[in-house]
């Protein structure tokens, strides 16, 4: 991370790139507590740095305000703080660096550090036709400060603005670590948080800072390497794309963003949580417990296994697994082979093969699993036909049994006498038209309808024949029985 160190005096010229730079460090008041987080500063060019007992976590580690900024871009023009002026910077290109917001007033800290009475700064300053007063709060014993944005159009039209917050980490001491896309807080999984974190995509664990959404508005993020949050934003991003190198280890800085439309004289709040904890947002553990049932007839019954993402999930009986509470887990029920899923039970139901569990407390879930039997019926649309006429051949296959049935085929076999004109969905090969219908649930059938036409006047009686199978399940057989067509040549006309 290439950093630039400000010496106090008139002018700079930096080394490395040719810009004077005006030494006046960026005035800040700090938020001073027993901790977590013992110290927050917030600069009045609306920046910060963030202390815990083991030094700043913002870098530059040793910068007061460190590589952190509300972001509003207006009209086109990308407002932010004044980074020439900070302490230190890596942030420091001055051929793209934004125009630095002009600070309007500070107040000193107020409050006493308790829940219904937090430290407070109130920072106002403005950006182009947007008056801007951001409030941070601290309550002593949390590991998480908020800041409050309250953005008011001065102007004389309707305007709409990019509202962002962003960083570069200094995570626990470390310039280097992992990424995430959502965080337990308070209570639950919040996705679309985001930051930097000890381990890979932590939205439970492990060492993380970052910003949590807690207004409820709509917002967008990006988590990558540090450069390329400050290029997205100091060149106009006014969307994030959502996107984030949870897995990639490296120096990284993360962002949010939120679109605010404001009427001439409108305004509106957006709030952000912005967590500094060395354990994460680490939910209480919650029990997740998975029963395998089986149906089936006598010894013969269905047979299966469930497994979870993510998770130790992975049963063929009764198992059972710990969750961090408010995670959600995707479970999978796969049938063995010539049995099918029948469905589930408790936390989940119905007969798709996955399930989405909430752990929000001790979890029960059961899958079911039996042998499919299939049944076929033939039926013909006339009783009596001679030679040119048309006949509708209806093929219906039903699941009866208490399974699943899994790759299904059924095919009437064509007698002599008729030839196929049309088949829908159907396969014809030789004298015999098949259909895959795939996968049919306890209970469901298939239809099909063939249309033939009788191409020879020798009088008989015929029977349409059929079989239908599924994976693992033995093949049936039927015959229309019911209704023979008799090829009548005594008829003078044809029908149909």
């Amino acid at each position: 991370m290439f950093l630039v160190i400000i010496v106090i005096a008139a002018f700079l010229t930096v080394t490395g790139s040719a810009f004077a730079v005006t030494a006046t460090p960026t005035p800040y008041t700090t938020i001073t507590s027993a901790g977590p987080l013992t110290s927050v500063f917030v600069g009045n060019d609306l920046s910060c740095q963030v202390a815990r007992t083991e030094g700043n976590q913002i870098y530059p580690q040793n910068a007061t305000p460190g590589d952190c900024s509300t972001y509003l871009t207006v009209g086109g023009t990308v407002y932010a703080a004044d980074f020439t002026n900070h302490t230190g910077s890596a942030n420091s290109n001055p051929s793209s660096l934004p125009t630095p917001f002009t600070p309007v007033s500070q107040s000193a800290v107020t409050g006493t550090g308790t829940r219904t009475d937090p430290y407070a700064v109130v920072t106002t300053a403005t950006a182009g036709v947007i008056r801007i007063v951001q409030t941070d709060r601290y309550v002593i014993g949390d590991e998480y400060f908020s800041s409050e944005f309250a953005l008011t159009n001065t102007g004389g039209g309707a305007t709409s603005v990019s509202l962002a917050r962003a960083w570069d980490c200094y995570l626990g001491s470390s310039d280097e670590g992992y990424g995430f896309s959502s965080l337990y807080f308070q209570g639950t999984i919040v996705a679309g948080a985001t930051g930097c974190s000890a381990v890979a995509n932590a939205a439970t664990q492990g060492l993380v800072e970052g910003f949590v959404p807690t207004t409820g508005e709509a917002s967008t993020f990006y988590q990558a390497r540090y450069g390329d949050v400050w290029t997205l934003l100091d060149g106009g991003a006014t969307v994030l794309p959502n996107t984030c190198i949870c897995d990639t280890h490296e120096d990284n800085g993360a962002a949010i963003q939120w679109t605010v439309a404001l009427a001439a004289g409108a305004s509106a709040k957006r709030t952000v949580s912005e967590i500094f904890s060395p354990a994460g947002g680490t939910p209480p553990p919650v029990p997740l417990n998975v029963t395998i049932k089986s149906k089936g007839k006598g010894k013969s019954k269905g047979k299966g296994s469930v497994t979870g993402t993510p998770g130790a999930i992975s049963c063929t009986a009764t198992c059972s697994t710990t969750q961090y509470q408010g995670m959600s887990i995707v479970l999978t029920a796969k049938a063995a082979t010539g049995s099918g899923f029948s469905g589930w039970g408790g936390a989940c139901s119905g007969t798709s093969t996955t399930c989405t569990v909430e752990t929000t407390a001790a979890t029960d879930v059961t899958a079911t699993f039996g042998l499919p039997e299939l049944a076929l019926k033939l039926t013909p649309s006339k009783s009596t036909i001679v030679s040119g006429d048309k006949l509708t051949l209806k093929l219906v296959v039903t699941n009866a049994g208490n399974g699943s049935a899994e790759k299904t085929q059924a095919c009437a076999i064509i007698p002599e006498g008729f030839t196929v004109v049309s088949a829908p969905d159907g396969k014809v090969k030789g004298k015999s038209v098949c259909y895959q219908v795939g996968s049919l649930v306890v209970g469901a059938s298939s239809k099909k309808s063939i249309s033939l036409r009788a191409t020879t006047d020798v009088l008989k009686t015929v029977e349409f024949s059929g079989t239908t199978s599924a994976a693992g399940v033995a093949k049936k057989t039927a015959v229309a029985k019911a209704n023979p067509v008799i090829l009548n040549p005594s008829a003078e006309t044809p029908t149909g």
